[in-house]
């Protein structure tokens, strides 16, 4: 009998050490030996690395792969020159064990440039308007802001919408193809990425997970909803805030896509239970940078970013840090918003790589986004004792920070130009006649990195003249590159060419139409950010400078 009972102690000790079943396993190694302490998470659990490197997981594959927080002074290894290796799919049953090893290369990471990209929407339109346009217009300077760096590593976070959905089976060409046609170029550096709206499979409908499977094909390239990782002493977290619906459509307009592509801009509440945990690993002190697509805070448009009670619930899980910086995409515009109440964040918008989606280039005119801003990359520096420095360097004119338009000569156009004839015709209670006598000596100041805060004033001969902030007009150039020639494809009116956002337009009038005049930009302390000086008259044409 008391055998007996000594065999089911043991079987009882033995049942309640088994545990849940572990289905995911590995090792982390750098340089053949292992790495202790590394974060790693299936999207759901996070766990750390033993002191021989190992990790294991009983894991559901909900979320069909397994990825590392890459720490500080190292970066994982690609498998092909522009996709770290921090991440593995899944490729058995949710029941099955795999094994998935990661392996991490030292790295110095004393200061290193961040290089943005987003909204390429690449889709091999017009028989590749698109791929041709990056190759020859955009490839070759994100080769230069890489290779001009002085820092010791260099990366590229892509901030979603990389592919278009709708095109993905009317042009062949998919998410998949996109990245191949990118690394085909020679990318030069990592690639970290977000998803965007645009980077769903369209044909993926009536399912009540068709958020997650509709990502399918994002996942196979890029990896991860959600991941993050430390360089130097900052910790980066990257994760897709668009909910996918796809409602189902009657009528099918693109071939292959079967619903609307509607979305909702938040993170999910699985995203946002992750997030507490990543951050639970994080020291107090630590920098943090978060990127995803749709915006934070957007005050230029307030329909295009995630919901008040999310912000809120991003403010808590933060609050052991003083400051969190967002980049995100989605808007096509640069705007750096006020963030309110919620001081603790800093939030850049950033302006579309492809401009208007190579719509503009199409037309023969210049890369422009639809704010006014030229086309281009925006560029954080950043060293561990010293705050970020950023630039934004378009791809025709480098360094650029705001365009000035002498009025005089912008009326001239106006009137001259039959197609903006066309349009006003047709646009006379929408569009601004910029012909009419009440803009002579007037310069519009289109000021893209206009920051909260900052005061832009203006002198004519020395003397200060007025200048007002105004978001009523639009921007003359992105008029006569993108609305006008839309007018003309419509043959007339069309209400969504009505639309337009310029957060950062100033106004200022001069006393005639031939003095030069000087714009300074003063920070919210007083001091002087930048200026210009504008001699007139300045010509206006689709390539101004």
């Amino acid at each position: 009998m008391k055998r007996l009972f000594t065999l089911l102690a043991l079987c009882v000790c033995l049942v309640a050490s088994a545990g849940p079943k572990v289905t995911i396993k590995g090792r982390v190694t750098a340089q053949g030996k292992p790495v202790e302490g590394v974060l790693v998470s299936d999207g759901a659990q996070i766990v750390k690395t033993d002191s021989k490197g190992r990790y294991a997981l009983a894991s559901d594959k909900r979320d069909s792969v397994v990825f590392i927080t890459t720490p500080s002074g190292f970066i994982a290894r690609s498998q092909d020159g522009c996709r770290p290796g921090f991440w593995a799919l899944l490729t058995k049953p949710a029941g099955k064990p795999e094994t998935h090893d990661f392996v991490l290369v030292p790295q110095n990471q004393d200061s290193y440039r961040a290089i943005f990209i987003s909204d390429v929407h690449f889709s091999f339109i017009d028989s590749g308007i698109d791929t041709s346009c990056f190759r020859t217009q955009v490839f070759p300077y994100l080769k230069q802001y890489a290779k001009e760096s002085t820092a010791s590593a260099v990366y590229t976070f892509n901030l979603g919408d990389f592919s278009h959905d709708s095109k993905w089976y009317e042009h062949d060409f998919d998410e998949a193809d996109a990245y191949e046609f990118m690394r085909s170029l020679g990318y030069p550096t990592p690639v970290y990425s977000v998803s965007g709206n645009h980077d769903n499979d369209g044909a993926v409908i009536n399912d009540a997970d068709v958020n997650f499977k509709a990502a399918w094909l994002y996942r196979h390239v890029w990896g991860p909803d959600r991941f993050s990782l430390n360089i130097g002493k900052d910790h980066w977290i990257l994760m897709d805030n668009i909910v996918y619906n796809n409602t189902p459509v009657d009528k099918i307009k693109n071939k292959g896509i079967l619903g609307k592509r509607d979305y909702e801009a938040r993170f999910t509440q699985a995203q946002l239970e992750w997030l507490k945990k990543d951050i639970s690993f994080v020291p107090d002190g630590t920098r943090i940078y978060l990127c995803c697509h749709c915006p934070v805070f957007n005050t230029a448009n307030k329909s295009e970013c995630i919901p008040q009670e999310q912000v809120a619930i991003l403010d808590e899980i933060f609050s052991r840090f003083d400051k969190v910086t967002v980049y995100s995409g989605h808007a096509h515009m640069m705007h750096i918003p006020a963030t309110g109440k919620y001081s603790r964040f800093e939030q850049y918008v950033l302006p579309a790589t492809s401009g208007s989606m190579w719509q503009t280039q199409d037309r023969g005119f210049q890369s422009i986004s639809g704010d006014g801003t030229d086309a281009g990359a925006f560029i954080g520096d950043y060293r561990s004792e010293a705050q970020p420095h950023y630039t934004y360097k378009t791809f025709a004119y480098g360094e650029k920070a705001m365009r000035v338009y002498d009025m005089n000569e912008v009326g001239r156009y106006y009137r001259e130009n039959a197609d903006v004839r066309f349009q006003m015709e047709h646009f006379s209670a929408a569009k601004h006649d910029f012909s009419q006598a009440q803009y002579a000596n007037q310069l519009f100041i289109n000021y893209w990195f206009y920051r909260p805060g900052e005061t832009v004033k203006a002198y004519e001969n020395g003397k200060e003249i007025e200048v007002l902030a105004v978001q009523k007009f639009e921007d003359p150039l992105y008029n006569v590159c993108y609305f006008v020639p839309e007018t003309i494809k419509a043959g007339g009116y069309k209400k969504s060419l009505e639309k337009f956002r310029w957060p950062h337009m100033f106004v200022a009038k001069a006393s005639t139409a031939t003095s030069s005049v000087q714009i300074k930009v003063f920070s919210a302390q007083g001091a002087l950010v930048r200026e210009l000086t504008i001699s007139r008259p300045k010509a206006f044409d689709v390539n101004i400078d």
